[in-house]
């Protein structure tokens, strides 16, 4: 696939051609929202994150923008080996219905590159997840944490490889014993080092405490419940 020339989404985030095709195509009346102004630049710059925000859908720009530039450049950097390791990013969601949301923005954002998503939540069988598993090689997973977590302790998905990590909902996904033991147990496996992004709404103290204990790097921190909440600015894509 032939590279595409690499342009400006807006002031400091810089995208691939072929992910700005596709953005543009998908979501061409895209308003960007504070959040993304202020955690685009720095997910994309490798930066950990922890964000509290009700921007949903700018919180899931965020993540997909980034993730798939920075995967892109692993793969790009690994074309010399002609091999990539899987999956370089996990992505979890609290609910079905989040992760299949999300997994189809990674769908549309990738259409114009060979980086693959995979969305595992319980809307199909596990055996089905597995013998996609069989036969692909992911770059990216997104999925609900009890489902992920059981695939890797079945052997059919390793996290060795992941250099970026994401937890949407946190609020909610964190906040409840069984899901934040799934979220643990899958993070447990990942390597060490590696870039860590959570999002969610308004984070309790103890929630916090958890996101903090996910990083070695001290995060950016977000927040649109401080005193003066941002508003959110209407910015055109850069031509």
């Amino acid at each position: 696939m032939k590279a595409e020339q690499s342009s400006v989404l807006f002031e400091g985030v810089v995208l691939s051609g072929e992910i700005r095709r596709a953005f543009v195509e998908f979501y061409p009346k895209h308003v960007f929202s504070s959040v993304e102004q202020k955690c685009l630049p720095k997910a994309m710059n490798n930066t950990n994150i922890i964000c509290e925000s009700n921007e949903t859908e700018g919180a899931v720009q965020v993540v997909a923008l980034s993730v798939l530039e920075m995967v892109k450049r692993e793969m790009q950097r690994s074309i010399a080996t002609n091999q990539t390791p899987t999956p370089l990013a996990v992505v979890l969601c609290n609910t079905r219905p989040l992760a299949v949301r999300v997994g189809q923005i990674f769908q549309d954002l990738a259409k114009y590159t060979n980086i693959i998503p995979l969305t595992l939540c319980g809307t199909v069988s596990i055996s089905a997840n597995k013998k996609v598993l069989s036969t692909t090689k992911p770059h990216v997973i997104v999925g609900t944490p009890a489902r992920i977590s059981q695939l890797c302790e079945d052997k059919m998905l390793s996290m060795a490889n992941v250099k970026h990590f994401v937890v949407m909902n946190a609020e909610k996904a964190l906040e409840f014993l069984d899901t934040r033991r799934d979220i643990q147990q899958i993070l447990v496996k990942t390597p060490k080092k590696k870039h860590v992004m959570i999002f969610g709404s308004k984070l309790s103290t103890k929630t916090n405490q958890v996101c903090n204990k996910f990083m070695k790097e001290e995060p950016f921190k977000y927040s649109d419940f401080s005193e003066t909440d941002p508003e959110s600015a209407e910015i055109d894509i850069m031509t």
